[in-house]
């Protein structure tokens, strides 16, 4: 995975330090393979990612709707379903989740 934005330059030190604030996810958009490295390694809520960032059905189904609930931040992130991902991502459509299981 490469990536092409500026949290390549981010140092694993700092990794417990990132926030929304500092990655400006409200004002940039990442790429989804920069999206991973940031759920995967930064505590962002998944609310934030989905809420700011053009996602993809595969993208949502793998980090945000995880049943194991892996690289939930809050509360909140454990909570989110399918209806959450359509309501904020309009371009997906409710039938890209027809063969995935929210039990």
């Amino acid at each position: 995975m490469t990536l092409k934005s500026a949290i390549a330059n981010i140092s694993k030190e700092d990794y417990q330090y990132i926030s929304a604030d500092t990655l400006k996810m409200f004002n940039t958009h990442y790429t989804i393979p920069d999206l991973v490295h940031i759920v995967t390694h930064f505590n962002i809520t998944l609310t934030c990612i989905l809420t700011t960032q053009k996602l993809t059905a595969d993208f949502c189904k793998e980090y945000i709707l995880r049943e194991d609930e892996l690289y939930c931040q809050t509360e909140g992130d454990e909570y989110l379903t399918v209806d959450d991902v359509v309501q904020w991502q309009p371009h997906i459509k409710r039938e890209a989740f027809d063969d995935f299981d929210e039990d």
